[in-house]
């Protein structure tokens, strides 16, 4: 198999930097490293709640108001980062999971116990706000084009499809991440006279990446992650969330009267 350069992608500037091994006193227990849990209040979670229901009844893209209708939606995104991901939308999680265990049975496939450990656990799942790149639990085990005694598993990527992060794993248990900004599903499919896919190392371990990937989310928020946030956009938080919500009325009647079931992405 071929040598791959090591690298690192730093995700909050979306570039790539150099490689850095992590302490290897950090790495016997990961999830120790985390950045701390962020929570929303009541108030919060209605709008993230409004914005969806606006969405799903077409009122977003008819407001009048285009402040307004900003201002929500940049709530609502500032919210939706904090948030990263609801209990609800953690249990849709685990159905897909259950399938990537059953295809890498099939395979004779063991993932890494820290693996394992983090998709099963919301509370570390909720504590890497990665923005629109989202941990996913996808069921595909894809072909390794470089050996075929290799399989890629994607776990992280971002919404566009983009930038993908993947467990490197083969039936003797080793495993390592590697990244690359080509389409998972179409590795291996390339025409002739397109490039191989380029793959960056970018952790030996997965307990190697989600430490460094943990330093640099607390490096980027330093504490003050929400203030940042809003300072780039004060227009739209001059605002309380109560002041926000009580200039929709009316959706917020319908919004408990439908008593909708939505799902957080």
């Amino acid at each position: 198999m071929k040598n791959y350069r090591k690298g690192w992608y730093n995700i909050d500037e979306r570039r790539e930097v150099p490689f850095r091994d992590i302490d290897a006193s950090k790495i016997k227990n990961p999830f120790n490293h985390l950045p701390e849990r962020l929570y929303l209040t009541e108030e919060e979670e209605e709008i993230i709640a409004l914005y969806y229901y606006r969405s799903e009844v077409g009122k977003n893209l008819k407001s009048k108001d285009t402040h307004l209708q900003n201002t929500l939606v940049f709530w609502y995104m500032m919210l939706y980062a904090k948030q990263v991901r609801s209990e609800k939308d953690f249990q849709w999680m685990q159905s897909d999971f259950l399938k990537t265990l059953k295809s890498c049975k099939e395979k004779e496939i063991k993932l890494p116990p820290s693996y394992l450990q983090f998709f099963q656990t919301y509370d570390f799942l909720v504590r890497l706000r990665t923005g629109d790149l989202r941990f996913i639990a996808s069921h595909q085990l894809a072909p390794f084009p470089d050996n075929k005694n290799y399989y890629l598993l994607p776990f992280f990527g971002d919404s566009q499809g983009f930038s993908w992060w993947y467990l490197l794993l083969n039936k003797s248990n080793e495993h390592c991440i590697l990244y690359n900004d080509y389409h998972w599903q179409d590795i291996g499919k390339q025409v002739s006279d397109e490039p191989e896919p380029e793959f960056i190392v970018c952790a030996d371990s997965f307990e190697k990446f989600i430490v460094r990937l943990a330093e640099d989310i607390k490096k980027q928020e330093e504490g003050q992650w929400e203030q940042k946030f809003k300072a780039r956009f004060p227009e739209y938080f001059n605002i309380s969330p109560l002041e926000l919500l009580e200039q929709f009325p009316e959706d917020r009647k319908l919004l408990k009267k439908d008593k909708l079931t939505i799902r957080y992405f």
